[in-house]
């Protein structure tokens, strides 16, 4: 019997069969330079065909050159658009998987240029741009439809399985749609049937372009979470309006200038899994047509749960398949616990989106490098490895090296491997990170590394037994900045507090170094437990480095048990039961009393054994160091510099 019987069914988009109901759905990648596909694009998109995805949309293209983005969006202006269309499709078609790809037009989320002004419908400005886009004219708006259609004969031409139009995100047929970005007085604005017209005209000319046999789907936003915006009874209206012309229907929710929304739509950790499958399935209800869910969906058993209740037909599944590609394929053959879950850290892949990076995905160094990663060699010559710290860095470092045929022994002075990430995932909201040392310890089964807790390396064991290659990931320790009375007995580290190590007092000022989660999770965990606390960031706001999916919502959870923050800020002194801190614009001082202060700034290199063996005589090991203990920084980059250090072996 079939494990899961619901999610590899397979479906009918219009005339063209899905083998199985699992999406991965439009998503930036940043691998595009100049407008076009790279070979790096190709092969990402080829190794989620391999692993068994039903339905690959090809991330979002540009219909028409008032679109004005940067570099890194795909362009289909004209018929040079073709042959990499082909190129795309070919490489996705080779493992049996359904290609289409996402039509779209920012509108008030494109750039401005030296040479152009971003239009759209009215002249409202949209959050993430923070400028003011002008009215399009009527004839640019025909022009633009005429664009969409050109665009989908593409893609007809290159022999794709069909397109889907993007009315989501908060682009620019959902900009028309919204009554809080459409404001115009004409045909194309006013009343919810004027608001309409523009996507209808799309989807008419789309389909008189491409015929009544080629798929055409809609993303649109079920809710988006905005005074004045779409609501989901707006939504289903449209949907009911639209559902005669199109072969299915993607929702999502939320647009750029929807801060809760926004988040939702590609929800963190801190959110339940799922949280607007509601969104798709009453849409669903009141349409013919079948109806793809997306967010935060991480594993085939809750994918199967939703289409077997009747939620939805399909489900996108985008981030677990960069976190997985072959997540279809394990799932297929009933081997779910070799999933690597997605943990919706937002870190890897929207989160370096956000800031114009390549995509990547903290669990998995091989995303993005799928040519030259997915298949590893084995060694010529296995040689014997020691790897000292089993944190993810140590952990991926001997998973990696075993993958080329060495013996691997590593080393975890815990009686536990996970390093920092057992302690992090104490946090409130930030349970599901534990999930990483998981997976990680999943890839160690089967494979030959031999695991030694409570073992603390020294220079002389490493000595005596002389391996041929030593990876250090002794990791770090809690960073103490050199200030007056820091030695005083309440000063403590987030450390210290998230392992309960210490008591508290009843005022804590928690200090922070990089504006990111490390102070925010510590600061939540002592207002949970009714403390009262004062977070001083240098930053110029609290949480200025998190994500834009998780600061909203983390922002609103600080606020709303009580945070008091200071921005610009840093420490001057301790004193016994004082903390003094200074505005370092101002230089203004505030004392505060009978308080502990809790350091959150980030950590110093464990190094101490790398120095030792440096400078140790008789040794000839080669010496890598990965993560903390080289410099402190992320699990991300713990886990790529150990899967590196592995298999350069």
């Amino acid at each position: 019997m079939e494990t899961f019987p619901h999610l590899f069914e397979p479906i009918r988009l219009g005339e063209v069969t899905v083998r199985n109901r699992i999406v991965s759905t439009a998503h930036m990648t940043f691998f595009v330079s100049n407008n076009l596909p790279t070979d790096r694009l190709r092969e990402y998109y080829r190794a989620r065909a391999r692993g068994g995805t039903g339905l690959i949309v090809i991330e979002p293209v540009s219909v028409h050159p008032s679109n004005v983005a940067s570099g890194h969006l795909l362009k289909a202006h004209d018929d040079s658009a073709i042959p990499w269309l082909k190129s795309l499709g070919d490489a996705i078609h080779e493992f049996g998987a359904t290609a289409m790809i996402e039509l779209t037009h920012g509108g008030a989320n494109g750039m401005y240029t030296i040479e152009a002004v971003v239009g759209a419908p009215s002249a409202v400005p949209i959050e993430n741009a923070r400028y003011m886009p002008r009215e399009l004219e009527t004839s640019e708006i025909q022009s633009i439809v005429r664009g969409f259609a050109q665009a989908a004969t593409f893609a007809k031409k290159a022999s794709l399985d069909g397109v889907i139009l993007h009315g989501g995100n908060g682009n620019l047929i959902q900009q028309f749609l919204s009554p809080f970005s459409n404001r115009r007085e004409d045909i194309y604005g006013g009343s919810a049937e004027n608001r309409l017209r523009f996507v209808s005209e799309v989807l008419c000319a789309v389909r008189e372009a491409v015929g009544e046999e080629f798929p055409i789907g809609l993303r649109i936003p079920g809710d988006e979470f905005l005074s004045g915006g779409l609501t989901l009874d707006d939504t289903k209206w449209i949907a009911q309006r639209l559902q005669t012309g199109l072969d299915f229907l993607d929702i999502n929710c939320g647009n750029y200038s929807s801060y809760v929304g926004w988040s939702l739509g590609v929800a963190p950790m801190s959110v339940p899994l799922g949280p607007t499958v509601y969104l798709a399935s009453a849409i669903r209800e009141s349409v013919r047509i079948p109806v793809i869910t997306v967010g935060r969906i991480n594993d085939p058993v809750q994918a199967e749960q939703i289409i077997a209740d009747g939620h939805a037909d399909m489900v996108g599944m985008t981030r677990a398949l960069v976190c997985d590609p072959d997540l279809p394929e394990k799932a297929r053959q009933g081997r779910i616990e070799e999933i690597r879950t997605c943990v919706a850290c937002c870190a890897g892949c929207v989160g370096r989106e956000e800031r114009g990076q390549a995509m990547g995905c903290i669990q998995n160094p091989i995303t993005g490098h799928e040519a030259e990663w997915t298949t590893i060699q084995p060694a010529q010559q296995p040689a014997s490895v020691m790897v000292v710290g089993g944190g993810p860095g140590g952990m991926e470092a001997a998973w990696a090296a075993s993958l080329r045929g060495h013996k691997v022994t590593l080393y975890e002075k815990a009686d536990a491997l996970g390093g920092q990430i057992p302690i992090a995932a104490l946090a409130p909201n930030r349970d599901e990170f534990g999930d990483v040392v998981r997976n990680l310890t999943q890839q160690l089964k089967g494979t030959n590394v031999c695991v030694r807790l409570g073992v603390d390396v020294s220079s002389r064991d490493v000595l005596a037994e002389s391996p041929e290659a030593v990876i250090l990931a002794t990791g770090s320790v809690p960073y103490v900045p050199a200030v007056p009375g820091i030695e005083n007995p309440n000063v403590v580290t987030d450390w210290d507090i998230l392992t309960s190590k210490v008591a508290a007092s009843e005022l804590c000022v928690v200090l922070d170094g990089d504006a990111s989660e490390r102070s925010c999770s510590v600061a939540e965990f002592l207002l949970a437990k009714g403390k009262q606390v004062v977070l001083a960031t240098r930053a110029y706001h609290v949480g200025i480095n998190l994500n834009k999916r998780d600061k909203p919502l983390t922002l609103l959870r600080l606020l709303d048990r009580g945070l008091i923050s200071y921005a610009h800020t840093w420490i001057k002194e301790v004193r016994p039961g004082e903390v003094v801190l200074e505005d370092t614009l101002s230089g203004i001082e505030t004392v505060f009393k009978d308080a502990t202060l809790v350091l959150a700034i980030g950590g110093k290199a464990n190094d101490h054994l790398y120095r030792e063996l440096v400078a140790l005589e008789g040794l000839h090991s080669r010496i890598l160091r990965v993560g903390d203990c080289l410099a402190p920084r992320t699990a991300e980059h713990a886990i790529y510099e150990g899967f590196k250090a592995g298999i350069s072996i």
